[in-house]
Protein backbone atom coordinates (compact mmCIF):
# COMPACT_ATOMS: atom_id res chain seq x y z
CA UNK A 1 0.00 0.00 0.00
CA UNK A 2 1.81 3.08 -1.17
CA UNK A 3 1.21 7.00 -2.23
CA UNK A 4 3.82 8.41 -4.43
CA UNK A 5 3.38 11.80 -5.96
CA UNK A 6 5.37 13.94 -8.77
CA UNK A 7 5.00 16.96 -10.31
CA UNK A 8 6.70 19.88 -12.30
CA UNK A 9 7.74 23.39 -10.25
CA UNK A 10 9.84 26.45 -10.83
CA UNK A 11 8.34 26.60 -14.70
CA UNK A 12 9.55 22.56 -15.42
CA UNK A 13 13.16 23.73 -14.11
CA UNK A 14 12.46 21.14 -10.86
CA UNK A 15 10.72 17.93 -9.82
CA UNK A 16 9.16 17.54 -6.53
CA UNK A 17 8.85 13.69 -5.55
CA UNK A 18 6.88 12.87 -2.51
CA UNK A 19 6.17 9.50 -1.31
CA UNK A 20 5.12 7.99 2.15
CA UNK A 21 7.05 5.48 4.17
CA UNK A 22 4.40 2.55 4.77
CA UNK A 23 4.65 -1.12 3.78
CA UNK A 24 2.17 -3.91 4.26
CA UNK A 25 2.58 -7.97 3.78
CA UNK A 26 -0.75 -9.63 3.06
CA UNK A 27 -3.80 -8.17 4.30
CA UNK A 28 -2.77 -8.22 7.63
CA UNK A 29 0.51 -6.58 8.59
CA UNK A 30 1.07 -2.89 7.75
CA UNK A 31 3.26 -0.19 9.63
CA UNK A 32 5.46 2.64 9.08
CA UNK A 33 9.21 2.30 8.36
CA UNK A 34 12.23 3.54 7.99
CA UNK A 35 12.03 2.64 4.17
CA UNK A 36 12.07 4.67 0.96
CA UNK A 37 10.04 4.24 -1.90
CA UNK A 38 11.69 7.09 -3.76
CA UNK A 39 15.11 5.32 -5.45
CA UNK A 40 17.77 7.00 -7.38
CA UNK A 41 19.02 4.81 -10.20
CA UNK A 42 22.90 5.16 -11.50
CA UNK A 43 21.91 7.10 -14.27
CA UNK A 44 20.40 9.85 -12.50
CA UNK A 45 16.58 9.04 -12.81
CA UNK A 46 14.74 8.72 -9.96
CA UNK A 47 11.95 6.20 -10.23
CA UNK A 48 9.23 6.35 -7.41
CA UNK A 49 7.88 2.58 -7.03
CA UNK A 50 4.28 1.09 -5.85
CA UNK A 51 3.10 -2.70 -5.49
CA UNK A 52 4.93 -6.02 -4.51
CA UNK A 53 8.65 -5.08 -3.75
CA UNK A 54 9.86 -9.01 -5.50
CA UNK A 55 8.06 -7.40 -8.70
CA UNK A 56 9.42 -3.74 -8.53
CA UNK A 57 12.83 -4.59 -7.17
CA UNK A 58 12.72 -7.00 -10.78
CA UNK A 59 12.23 -4.21 -12.85
CA UNK A 60 14.38 -1.43 -10.88
CA UNK A 61 17.13 -3.91 -11.61
CA UNK A 62 16.85 -3.72 -15.62
CA UNK A 63 16.10 0.10 -15.72
CA UNK A 64 19.14 0.06 -13.59
CA UNK A 65 21.72 -1.51 -15.84
CA UNK A 66 21.14 1.00 -18.87
CA UNK A 67 23.19 3.65 -17.53
CA UNK A 68 21.41 5.76 -20.53
CA UNK A 69 18.03 5.59 -18.84
CA UNK A 70 16.94 8.83 -19.07
CA UNK A 71 18.81 10.78 -22.23
CA UNK A 72 16.50 10.60 -24.52
CA UNK A 73 12.21 10.98 -23.47
CA UNK A 74 11.05 7.97 -26.32
CA UNK A 75 14.60 6.20 -25.88
CA UNK A 76 13.37 5.91 -22.14
CA UNK A 77 9.90 5.45 -22.90
CA UNK A 78 10.59 2.36 -25.18
CA UNK A 79 13.41 0.61 -22.54
CA UNK A 80 10.61 1.42 -19.34
CA UNK A 81 8.51 -0.70 -21.87
CA UNK A 82 10.79 -3.35 -22.70
CA UNK A 83 11.76 -3.81 -19.48
CA UNK A 84 8.24 -4.57 -17.87
CA UNK A 85 7.06 -6.69 -20.94
CA UNK A 86 10.72 -8.64 -19.68
CA UNK A 87 10.00 -8.61 -16.49
CA UNK A 88 6.61 -9.73 -16.23
CA UNK A 89 8.08 -12.77 -18.56
CA UNK A 90 10.63 -13.86 -16.38
CA UNK A 91 8.16 -13.97 -13.39
CA UNK A 92 5.88 -16.27 -15.43
CA UNK A 93 8.65 -18.55 -16.25
CA UNK A 94 9.42 -18.44 -12.57
CA UNK A 95 5.80 -18.61 -11.29
CA UNK A 96 4.25 -20.91 -13.69
CA UNK A 97 6.58 -22.46 -16.37
CA UNK A 98 9.04 -23.65 -13.84
CA UNK A 99 6.86 -24.84 -11.36
CA UNK A 100 5.73 -27.38 -13.87
CA UNK A 101 8.83 -28.48 -15.27
CA UNK A 102 8.00 -26.61 -18.80
CA UNK A 103 10.02 -24.34 -20.82
CA UNK A 104 8.94 -21.30 -22.82
CA UNK A 105 9.25 -23.59 -25.85
CA UNK A 106 7.57 -26.47 -24.70
CA UNK A 107 4.67 -24.66 -23.29
CA UNK A 108 4.38 -22.44 -26.75
CA UNK A 109 4.36 -26.13 -28.64
CA UNK A 110 1.61 -27.48 -25.88
CA UNK A 111 -0.87 -24.60 -26.52
CA UNK A 112 -0.61 -24.89 -30.37
CA UNK A 113 -1.40 -27.55 -30.84
CA UNK A 114 -4.46 -29.77 -32.15
CA UNK A 115 -4.84 -31.35 -28.99
CA UNK A 116 -4.56 -29.25 -25.63
CA UNK A 117 -4.14 -31.58 -22.49
CA UNK A 118 -6.85 -30.44 -19.53
CA UNK A 119 -3.24 -29.28 -17.08
CA UNK A 120 -1.90 -27.21 -19.72
CA UNK A 121 -5.36 -25.61 -20.96
CA UNK A 122 -5.84 -24.56 -17.08
CA UNK A 123 -2.17 -23.23 -16.90
CA UNK A 124 -2.60 -21.18 -20.01
CA UNK A 125 -5.85 -19.43 -18.14
CA UNK A 126 -4.00 -18.59 -15.30
CA UNK A 127 -0.86 -17.14 -16.98
CA UNK A 128 -3.65 -15.37 -18.79
CA UNK A 129 -4.76 -13.72 -15.86
CA UNK A 130 -1.49 -12.72 -14.55
CA UNK A 131 -0.71 -9.18 -13.39
CA UNK A 132 2.24 -7.45 -12.70
CA UNK A 133 2.24 -5.61 -9.38
CA UNK A 134 4.41 -2.61 -10.21
CA UNK A 135 3.74 1.03 -11.36
CA UNK A 136 6.80 3.22 -11.63
CA UNK A 137 7.51 7.03 -11.64
CA UNK A 138 10.42 7.48 -13.23
CA UNK A 139 11.81 11.18 -13.09
CA UNK A 140 14.29 13.12 -14.26
CA UNK A 141 15.82 15.59 -16.98
CA UNK A 142 17.04 14.84 -19.99
CA UNK A 143 20.23 15.42 -22.36
CA UNK A 144 18.44 18.86 -23.41
CA UNK A 145 17.37 19.58 -19.75
CA UNK A 146 13.92 18.85 -20.63
CA UNK A 147 12.34 17.37 -17.77
CA UNK A 148 10.31 14.12 -18.24
CA UNK A 149 7.53 12.11 -15.57
CA UNK A 150 6.96 8.51 -17.18
CA UNK A 151 4.31 6.61 -15.90
CA UNK A 152 4.84 3.02 -16.53
CA UNK A 153 2.04 0.26 -15.53
CA UNK A 154 0.48 -3.10 -16.11
CA UNK A 155 0.40 -4.53 -18.67
CA UNK A 156 3.57 -2.48 -19.74
CA UNK A 157 2.49 0.58 -21.10
CA UNK A 158 4.73 3.83 -20.77
CA UNK A 159 3.74 7.63 -20.70
CA UNK A 160 5.60 10.75 -20.84
CA UNK A 161 3.19 12.89 -18.29
CA UNK A 162 5.44 15.52 -18.31
CA UNK A 163 2.84 17.72 -20.09
CA UNK A 164 0.74 17.41 -17.72
CA UNK A 165 2.93 18.19 -15.41
CA UNK A 166 1.87 15.69 -12.25
CA UNK A 167 1.08 12.32 -11.26
CA UNK A 168 0.24 9.62 -9.03
CA UNK A 169 0.47 6.49 -8.23
CA UNK A 170 -0.57 3.46 -5.11
CA UNK A 171 -3.85 3.69 -3.37
CA UNK A 172 -5.92 6.75 -3.40
CA UNK A 173 -3.65 8.37 -6.20
CA UNK A 174 -7.27 9.49 -7.57
CA UNK A 175 -7.16 11.31 -3.65
CA UNK A 176 -3.87 12.83 -4.51
CA UNK A 177 -4.83 13.68 -8.07
CA UNK A 178 -7.98 15.27 -7.19
CA UNK A 179 -6.04 17.38 -4.48
CA UNK A 180 -4.04 19.11 -7.13
CA UNK A 181 -6.35 19.82 -9.32
CA UNK A 182 -8.36 21.67 -6.54
CA UNK A 183 -5.20 23.11 -5.27
CA UNK A 184 -4.57 24.85 -8.51
CA UNK A 185 -0.62 23.87 -8.76
CA UNK A 186 0.66 24.73 -11.73
CA UNK A 187 4.17 24.43 -12.76
CA UNK A 188 4.97 27.80 -12.69
CA UNK A 189 4.78 27.69 -9.16
CA UNK A 190 8.30 27.99 -6.95
CA UNK A 191 9.67 24.94 -5.00
CA UNK A 192 8.67 25.82 -1.64
CA UNK A 193 5.07 25.93 -2.74
CA UNK A 194 4.84 22.89 -5.35
CA UNK A 195 6.56 21.13 -2.03
CA UNK A 196 3.66 22.11 0.34
CA UNK A 197 0.57 21.28 -2.73
CA UNK A 198 2.46 17.95 -2.84
CA UNK A 199 2.61 17.12 0.55
CA UNK A 200 -1.02 18.27 0.68
CA UNK A 201 -1.85 15.91 -1.90
CA UNK A 202 -0.40 12.72 -0.43
CA UNK A 203 -1.95 14.24 2.66
CA UNK A 204 -5.41 13.80 1.06
CA UNK A 205 -4.51 9.74 -0.09
CA UNK A 206 -4.45 8.71 3.83
CA UNK A 207 -8.21 8.77 3.48
CA UNK A 208 -6.75 4.87 2.78
CA UNK A 209 -6.34 3.71 5.68
CA UNK A 210 -3.11 1.74 4.82
CA UNK A 211 -1.43 4.86 3.08
CA UNK A 212 0.98 6.06 5.76
CA UNK A 213 1.71 9.42 7.57
CA UNK A 214 5.54 9.22 7.62
CA UNK A 215 7.20 10.58 4.53
CA UNK A 216 10.47 11.58 2.42
CA UNK A 217 10.59 13.40 -0.64
CA UNK A 218 13.17 14.32 -3.23
CA UNK A 219 13.79 17.19 -4.77
CA UNK A 220 15.37 17.28 -8.60
CA UNK A 221 17.20 19.75 -11.05
CA UNK A 222 19.25 19.12 -13.94
CA UNK A 223 22.20 16.69 -12.45
CA UNK A 224 21.66 16.63 -9.30
CA UNK A 225 18.91 14.76 -6.80
CA UNK A 226 18.70 16.38 -3.36
CA UNK A 227 16.45 14.54 -0.54
CA UNK A 228 14.89 16.60 1.78
CA UNK A 229 16.22 16.55 4.97
CA UNK A 230 14.10 15.79 8.14
CA UNK A 231 14.26 19.06 10.05
CA UNK A 232 12.47 20.60 6.55
CA UNK A 233 9.50 17.69 6.51
CA UNK A 234 9.22 18.61 10.13
CA UNK A 235 8.62 21.70 9.60
CA UNK A 236 6.16 21.25 6.82
CA UNK A 237 4.18 18.67 8.91
CA UNK A 238 3.63 21.53 11.50
CA UNK A 239 2.58 24.17 8.78
CA UNK A 240 0.05 21.72 7.43
CA UNK A 241 -1.25 20.86 10.45
CA UNK A 242 -1.84 24.44 11.38
CA UNK A 243 -2.98 25.39 8.09
CA UNK A 244 -5.04 22.87 7.59
CA UNK A 245 -7.56 23.08 10.68
CA UNK A 246 -11.05 24.39 10.79
CA UNK A 247 -11.72 27.66 11.95
CA UNK A 248 -13.77 25.55 14.82
CA UNK A 249 -11.04 23.51 15.81
CA UNK A 250 -10.17 23.42 19.55
CA UNK A 251 -6.45 23.83 20.45
CA UNK A 252 -4.84 20.74 22.83
CA UNK A 253 -2.39 21.70 25.49
CA UNK A 254 0.15 19.95 23.90
CA UNK A 255 -0.54 21.70 20.10
CA UNK A 256 2.68 22.85 18.21
CA UNK A 257 2.48 25.82 16.05
CA UNK A 258 4.74 26.02 13.07
CA UNK A 259 7.82 29.20 13.84
CA UNK A 260 6.75 32.29 12.61
CA UNK A 261 9.46 31.93 10.54
CA UNK A 262 8.86 28.59 8.58
CA UNK A 263 8.69 30.10 5.58
CA UNK A 264 12.37 31.82 5.69
CA UNK A 265 13.62 28.15 6.62
CA UNK A 266 12.29 26.47 3.75
CA UNK A 267 13.38 29.58 1.28
CA UNK A 268 16.38 29.23 2.59
CA UNK A 269 16.74 25.53 1.96
CA UNK A 270 15.17 25.60 -1.45
CA UNK A 271 18.36 28.62 -2.29
CA UNK A 272 20.67 26.18 -1.34
CA UNK A 273 20.00 23.67 -3.43
CA UNK A 274 22.46 24.69 -5.82
CA UNK A 275 25.34 22.59 -3.26
CA UNK A 276 25.93 19.32 -3.34
CA UNK A 277 23.25 16.95 -3.30
CA UNK A 278 22.63 15.25 0.03
CA UNK A 279 24.04 11.65 0.73
CA UNK A 280 21.30 9.05 0.69
CA UNK A 281 19.90 8.61 4.23
CA UNK A 282 19.86 5.55 6.34
CA UNK A 283 17.45 3.10 4.40
CA UNK A 284 17.96 4.33 1.24
CA UNK A 285 18.20 1.08 -1.40
CA UNK A 286 21.21 0.90 -3.76
CA UNK A 287 20.37 -1.65 -6.93
CA UNK A 288 23.35 -3.21 -8.32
Amino acid sequence: MTICVGALAAGGKSIVCVADKSVSYGDHVWGETDSTKIVELTSGSVAMVSGDEFVFDRFLRALNRNPKLGCSIPDTVRYCEDSYRSTRKELVSINYLDTNLLTEQHFTQATTGTKVNRHIERLAMEISKFKVDCSILLCGFDEHNQAYLIYVDEPGNAVDLARLGYHAIGSGYEYSIGRLVWSERTRNKGIEESLYHILDAKISAEINPYVGGDWDAVILVPGKVHRVPDKIVALLDEVWSYYDRSPYYVREPDDQDPPRNWKASVSKYVKGLSGPSPSPQQGDKVFN
